[in-house]
């Protein structure tokens, strides 16, 4: 199986609640912007928090290992991930991540007054991923970036 495409909500509900005895799922919401060959939802539980469930091939799993790394170095910006549970008789993944606020990348990238600050922003991150941070503001500073005197708006 190359794709996990479906509707999977009866799946994840029973799932999380099998994970989750002491609450209930309040809602299951198919994300508009799906991956390749995953199906990501968005549940709300009933002790007020929600959390991403992503239904993957079993062909094709996520590797929680790079979301420690990646987690690691841009802190909170990464969700915790785990492994929920499998579904042989589907050949199925599932996974459980906590939710970030905010928008995603894509729903940005359709409006043209943001993708500057998008590179700018999406150029910080790479220069914390491959410098050290005493050398990042450096970095950005000698390239006109954040801070530097070719920047600052009086």
């Amino acid at each position: 199986m190359a794709r996990a495409k479906g509707n999977y909500e009866d799946l994840v509900r029973l799932a999380v609640t099998e994970l989750r005895v002491q609450t209930t799922v309040l809602s299951i919401t198919l994300f508009p912007t799906q991956g390749f060959s995953s199906t990501t939802y968005s549940v709300e539980l009933g002790d007020q928090t929600s959390i991403v469930v992503q239904v993957r091939p079993s062909d094709r799993p996520l590797a929680l290992s790079n979301l420690d790394v990646a987690r690691s170095t841009f802190g909170s910006l990464v969700p915790l991930g785990s492994f929920l549970t499998s579904n042989e008789d589907q050949d199925l993944l599932l996974y459980s991540m906590s939710q970030i606020p905010g928008r995603s990348l894509d729903s940005y990238l359709h409006e043209a007054a943001t993708i500057p600050v998008i590179a700018s922003s999406l150029g910080t991150i790479l220069a914390k991923a491959i410098v050290p941070d005493t050398e990042v503001s450096e970095l950005i500073s000698s390239l006109g970036g954040e801070g530097s005197p070719r920047t600052r708006r009086s």
